[in-house]
Order: C-alpha cells, then sequence, then structure tokens
C-alpha cells in the first residue's frame, strides 16, 4: 500500500508502507481500497475524498480500525494537497487520537510526523519539532533507521526556516552520518542537498557547491534522473552567484537535457529561463531572446505567472541590448501587468527598471523618470518587507532559543528535586520545626504582600484614570488627522478633475504636467507617516499584533485595519486611501480574505479584538 505523509517542497522520496509480502489475491476489498486511494490522492484529491468518507462510513459499520484510520488520513490529505491546512490538521489529529487509543506505534508515529509538517507549514516551528521529537523518539525505540533519517531532514528544514542554521546544520549531518551506516544513499544524498542549502543561506557559495557536486554524484550513479537534474539547476544558480557564468550554463544544459528527456515541463521552463537569465549576464541577448521566448511560451501554456512575469523581463533586457526599445517596451509593460496580479513586489520592481531604460532609449525621459521613481518606491518597499521578515525571523529564533533553554531549566529543576526529595526522607524530623517557622514566616509575608498589593491596585487605579484621559485626547487628535487627511485627498481629487475640464476645453498640454506632479506629489505624500506615528502611539502594539497573526497582510491592509478601528465611514476612508466607495468595498473584502474570516463575522469587531 503506497503511503504519503505531508511533506511539501523537498526531495525527500514519497513513503511506502509494505504489506508484508503477503499474496494480492488474499487481500480484502477493504485493502485493495485503501491501496488505490493512496495511489491516487495526489492526483484526484477531491475524488479521494469522497471516496474516503464512503470508506470511513463503511469501516465504522464493520468496526475496522484500519479502514477508519486510513480514511481519515486521507481526507486529511486530500485537504492538505488543496492548500486546506486547518482542515486537514483536524483530520490527521482524528488520525492520531484513534492510533492512540489502539497504542499503534508505527500510525502513531505517522499522524504525528503528518502534523508537524503542517504546523512547519502554518510557521509553528516550536510544535512541529515537538510532533517531530516525539514520532523520533518512537521511531528509534522500533530502530526504524529510514524512518528516523526523514525526521531529522523535516527537523532540520524545520530549524532552516527560522534560521537556526547550527541546528539545521546538525541535524542534517546527523542524517548525513546514519544514511551512511545505513549504506542509504539517496537519502545522504538528500542530506548533503539540504547542507548545501544551510551553506547557500550563509553566504557560502563555495562550501554550497561542494555538497551540491557532492549529492549530484551519488543521484547519478544512483540512476535518480528526476534528483540529478534539480540538483543540476541548484549547481547553476550557486555557480552563477560566483560569476562563473560559462559553467553555470554547462550545467543548465546537462539539466535540460535530462528534463528535456523525462518530458517534464516545469523542469524545462525552469532552465530555459534560467539560462535566459543567464545569456543577459553574459552579454548574449540574442541567445537570451531565443531562450526566453521558449520559456514565455512554457509559461503561457501551463498558466505560470511567476515564470512568465520573469521570462518577460528578460526578454525586455534582451530587446533593449539589441536596440529594440520599442519592443522591451511592451515585453517590459505586461511583465509589471503580470507581477501586479500575482502580488509579486520583487518582479513588478526588477520590470519597472527595464521599462525605465526602455523609456529612456525611445526617446521619453519624463516617463523614464516616471518609471525609474516607480522603480525606487517598490525597491524602498522590498527593502522593508526583507529588513521585517529579518526580524521576524530572529525574533523566532530567539524565542525558540528561550523555549530550549527552559525546558533545559525545567528538565535541571526535576532531577534537583529528586535530590532534594532524597535529603528530605533523611532529614525530615529534623526540618519539622523548620518548617513550621517557615509556615509562620509565609503567613506573615502574605500578609504584608496583601497589603502592599491594596496599595498599588489604588496606585493602578489612579494611573488608569489619568491615562484614560491621555487616550481619550490622542484618538480625538488621531481622528482630526484622519479627516484631515481625507479633505485633503478629496480637494486633490477635485483639483485633477478641474485640471482635466480645463484641458478639455482649453487643450493646454501644460496641464497635463501638473496634474502629474499633483498625483506623484499625493504618491509619497508623508501624512500618512504621520498618521502612522500618531496612531501608533495610541496603540503601539496595534500593527504587531495583526502582522503576528497574519503575516500575509501589507502595507495597505494595516492601513485600513487602522482606519476601521477609528469607526469611520466608508466615505472617509475611501477619500483617505484616494479610492472610490467601491474600492473600498473591495479592500474590505480582500481583507477579510486574508484574516480568514466568515461571512458572519463581523471584520470591526475582529481588527478591534486582535
Amino acid at each position: 500500500m503506497r503511503r504519503r505523509s505531508v511533506l511539501p517542497f523537498t526531495l525527500l522520496p514519497v513513503l511506502l508502507a509494505a504489506q508484508g509480502g503477503a499474496d494480492p489475491t488474499e487481500r480484502s476489498a477493504e485493502d485493495l481500497l485503501i491501496d488505490s486511494l493512496w495511489h491516487t490522492v495526489d492526483e484526484a484529491p477531491q475524488h479521494a475524498m469522497t471516496r474516503a468518507r464512503e470508506l470511513f462510513r463503511t469501516a465504522s459499520a464493520n468496526g475496522s480500525y484500519k479502514g477508519m484510520m486510513n480514511a481519515e488520513q486521507l481526507i486529511g490529505e486530500a485537504f492538505y494537497l488543496q492548500y486546506d491546512l486547518d482542515s486537514a490538521a483536524t483530520y490527521y489529529q482524528h488520525a492520531l487520537d484513534r492510533s492512540r487509543v489502539e497504542n499503534d506505534t508505527k500510525e502513531i508515529a505517522a499522524n504525528l510526523t503528518s502534523l508537524g509538517s503542517i504546523a512547519k507549514e502554518t510557521h509553528r516551528p516550536q510544535e512541529a519539532m515537538e510532533r517531530y521529537d516525539e514520532a523520533l523518539d518512537l521511531k528509534e525505540a522500533v530502530h526504524d533507521t529510514s524512518a528516523v533519517i526523514e525526521l531529522l531532514l523535516r527537523m532540520g528544514n524545520t530549524m532552516m526556516d527560522i534560521a537556526r542554521n547550527d541546528r539545521a546544520t546538525a541535524l542534517f549531518l546527523d542524517a548525513l552520518h546514519r544514511s551512511q551506516i545505513a549504506k542509504d544513499t539517496l537519502q545522504a544524498a538528500h542530506a548533503l542537498n539540504s547542507l548545501a542549502i544551510v551553506a547557500k543561506k550563509e553566504k557560502d557559495p563555495e562550501r554550497s557547491l561542494a555538497y551540491e557536486d557532492s549529492a549530484l554524484a551519488i543521484y547519478r550513479r544512483s540512476g535518480e534522473r528526476f534528483y540529478e537534474a534539480a540538483t543540476l539547476n541548484n549547481m547553476g544558480v550557486t555557480l552563477k552567484e560566483l560569476h562563473r557564468h560559462a559553467e553555470a550554463d554547462s550545467v543548465y544544459a546537462r539539466g535540460l537535457a535530462l528534463f528535456t528527456e523525462m518530458g517534464y515541463e516545469p523542469g524545462i521552463l525552469s532552465f530555459q529561463l534560467n539560462r535566459a537569465i543567464l545569456a543577459n549576464l553574459q552579454g548574449r541577448p540574442a541567445m537570451a531572446l531565443e531562450r526566453g521566448g521558449i520559456a514565455r511560451d512554457l509559461a503561457e501554456r501551463m498558466g505560470d505567472d511567476n515564470a512568465l512575469s520573469d521570462a518577460l523581463n528578460a526578454i525586455a533586457q534582451a530587446d533593449l541590448a539589441l536596440n529594440a526599445p520599442q519592443a522591451a517596451l511592451d515585453s517590459a509593460e505586461r511583465a509589471i501587468i503580470i507581477a501586479q496580479r500575482i502580488g509579486s513586489m520583487e518582479k513588478e520592481h526588477q520590470a519597472w527598471d527595464t521599462k525605465s531604460r526602455a523609456l529612456e532609449a525611445l526617446g521619453r525621459p519624463q516617463l523614464a523618470l516616471e518609471a525609474y521613481k516607480r522603480f525606487l518606491v517598490l525597491n524602498d518597499s522590498m527593502y522593508q518587507v526583507d529588513k521585517t521578515a529579518e526580524i521576524d525571523r530572529m525574533q523566532l529564533a530567539f524565542e525558540t532559543r528561550q523555549k530550549e533553554a527552559a525546558i533545559a531549566s525545567l528538565e535541571n529543576e526535576v532531577r534537583l528535586e529528586q535530590a532534594r526529595k532524597r535529603w528530605l526522607r533523611i532529614g525530615i524530623l529534623a526540618l519539622a520545626m523548620a518548617a513550621l517557622a517557615i509556615v509562620f514566616a509565609v503567613v506573615q509575608r502574605r500578609r504584608r504582600d496583601r497589603q502592599l498589593h491594596t496599595t498599588q491596585l489604588e496606585l493602578q487605579q489612579a494611573r488608569n484614570e489619568q491615562l484614560t484621559q491621555q487616550l481619550d485626547h490622542k484618538r480625538r487628535e488621531l481622528t482630526e488627522k484622519a479627516l484631515h487627511l481625507a479633505q485633503k485627498n478629496e480637494l486633490m481629487r477635485d483639483l485633477e478633475q478641474d485640471i482635466a475640464e480645463l484641458e478639455r476645453e482649453h487643450g493646454n498640454a501644460g496641464l497635463n504636467t501638473v496634474a502629474n506632479k499633483l498625483r506623484f506629489d499625493k504618491q509619497i505624500d508623508r501624512d500618512w507617516e504621520q498618521f502612522t506615528k500618531a496612531f501608533t502611539e495610541l496603540d503601539k502594539s496595534f500593527f504587531d499584533r495583526l502582522t503576528a497573526r497574519h503575516a500575509a497582510l501589507n502595507r495597505n491592509d494595516l492601513r485600513l485595519c487602522a482606519l476601521l478601528t477609528m469607526k469611520l465611514g466608508t466615505k472617509e476612508v475611501a477619500a483617505i486611501l484616494n479610492v472610490s466607495d467601491e474600492g473600498v468595498k473591495k479592500a474590505r473584502y480582500r481583507l477579510r480574505k486574508k484574516l480568514e474570516l466568515a461571512t458572519e463575522d463581523d471584520l470591526e469587531a475582529y481588527i478591534a479584538a486582535c
């Protein structure tokens, strides 16, 4: 029976659970159905879920633990493949509870592993590590070396996600050592690839390349062509970072030949795109144009907008080098539209830079300057996002270290407590009088503590009244700032409309420059910074609390959340954000989706409660 545990975006193999060599003709209808569903769930998750629900009903009626267990796991896996992680976790938890009742060690470990991977996906590394640790203990107890190595790799990936590279390296090296002892060459290659990723994160491309080369040799000897091609792609990226462009191109060509032979289009697309980008770096625009065109056509056919945006930008850069600025402008503008549609700030910012250079080559300096300013705005935004993400990773790593230290401290306390109990049993009679004295002292101290607590409560109440008055004053100031901002944006919009009317009546082309300046001034207006500063003074942790619970929120989402807490009407919010009333409704709808609110949930109440 083929069994699949949740493990996204790794090179780890699909797990197989053998049937002990039983004759397939002797297997029950339930066994055959379970086997069939595990083989097809990744290709047709919705269909597998429907059949799994039927399996659960039948197994429940028959009292079949195996049928109910597999049905719950299959439903959880189907939800996971459709990226409904909360539902996936619910069903895997049901399966875990059922396996614990049956004391089924193998299934307990499997369910813990899946729940750990879901926790990792939902940015809960501490919970993921706790699940993995428990599964690891079970697998080590039964000497399941292959499963232990797999868990070590998962744990290393989790530590790598929170920048605990030292811990990740130790786990990957442990997995590598065990793989070598067990002569499991494929797992050893996976461990080497993981070590290469850590080295790359630590800005050590030479070490990363050495690990990738070792993994590549193993994959080639084992005939693992898919992993060989994937590793060649990673090596090409590393060589490009080392500015060894000719070697990178050779490596890309080898990997492309493997994926082409396999007919694996996503891999072909990745290589063609990387080779197009590399050709531009090498100053071979004709080659970049050819490769970029292949990548563009593949991306369009596959519906891969991420790759399509990159391919169009590579084509635009090649057209610029070939003195075809109009073609470059067309491709860059299309890349911008796609990047905005998929919400990729990085791809949009690259395309704006290309568009600026294309406009300059076309002799349109004013528009080129506008495009370059947009590039700079996005560049600043990306820097802030990167810094925020880095701070979040550092904070998460710090909290993880704190928890690990707390666990170690608790273990020490347990050992000390056991020693104390031994001494207490020896000296119980001698300590009896001392205990009475301690009790008396505690009673006296508690009496004093109660008196002190009462005094502190009175002082705190006085401070709270004072703070309440200050808070009311700041709320009034903040509302005034918001309304002022709304009035200013309305005035700016009226000015734009007046200028447009004058242009229609008098045809004064110079008015267009004034309008553009008004729009740009409005774009970089610093009133928002003053408003944000005033709002932060009112509630210092508001934005931190929101982003901690919903990391996907962007700057515009946070602005809207702040305005909604002030009980402003749709018209005022629209004026402040410089959008239409319908735009506010759409922004509220997108915000509700990001916050994962049900239709009946109150958006303002939820934000206020955060």
